[in-house]
């Protein structure tokens, strides 16, 4: 082997070296980015609490006022249920407790009242622009509950207690910062392909109420049913 082949080689085991050497760099960094992502978002002690899978945990809020959040699917951002103690008179009556529902960005721990829930009067309604209001006959929303992220992220599900003998499920759109009215029923889950699951209830034909979980389109059609009847 002449020199020239001899510098040849040395030069590409060196090209070799240096392009492995950035491999390892590269999963290296990989590696601390996924432990540096979060797993879920817990309560504890009214907080909302991140948790990593190497063990440690990282606190985003501290009132003792917070619950229900939810992260998103990007692992950006949380949602989540604010409540605001009410008086032991107003918890004897059963009145409303006011909450609202709030969205913070991991990164910079930034907070954005998403929902405004209504007072323990019931008047006070959301300062967000209720879209199709002409199909919810009430003033304001109360008792905000169970916040959810659609699978794009680009909705808030979540639930509010309404009519006697049902909840309502809304969402809030990211885009147009409007709440909608989405269905009638309890919100279960929103599955991976944007697909809502609800819990509704109506009247059978001799009487009496009848239960049963029925499947959603993001558009609001019912696609089928996902349990049997029950009363």
């Amino acid at each position: 082997m002449n020199s020239r082949n001899t510098k040849l080689t040395q030069l590409s085991y060196r090209n070799i070296l240096t392009y492995l050497s950035a491999i390892v760099i590269l999963l290296t960094l990989c590696s601390a980015c996924a432990a540096q992502e979060p797993e879920k978002a817990i309560e504890k002690d009214g907080n909302i609490v991140l948790t990593f899978k190497n063990g440690e945990s990282k606190v985003l809020t501290s009132t003792g006022n917070d619950s229900s959040p939810f992260l998103s699917s990007d692992k950006t951002k949380v949602v989540f249920i604010r409540e605001f103690p009410t008086s032991v008179k107003e918890a004897e009556s059963g009145e409303s407790t006011e909450s609202q529902i709030i969205l913070i960005d991991i990164a910079s721990q930034r907070e954005t009242i998403l929902v405004q829930g209504c007072k323990s009067d019931g008047k006070s309604s959301s300062p967000t622009d209720y879209y199709n209001s002409e199909k919810y006959p009430f003033d304001g929303l109360c008792n905000l509950m169970n916040p959810q992220f659609s699978p794009d992220g680009k909705r808030v599900y979540f639930e509010s207690t309404a009519w006697v003998v049902s909840n309502a499920v809304h969402y809030y759109d990211l885009e147009k910062k409007k709440i909608f009215l989405f269905q009638v029923g309890s919100l279960n889950l929103i599955q991976a392909d944007g697909n809502v699951s609800i819990n509704i209830s109506y009247t059978l034909k001799h009487g009496g109420r009848c239960w049963q979980d029925w499947l959603y389109s993001p558009e609001g059609k019912p696609i089928k049913a996902l349990s049997e009847e029950s009363n």
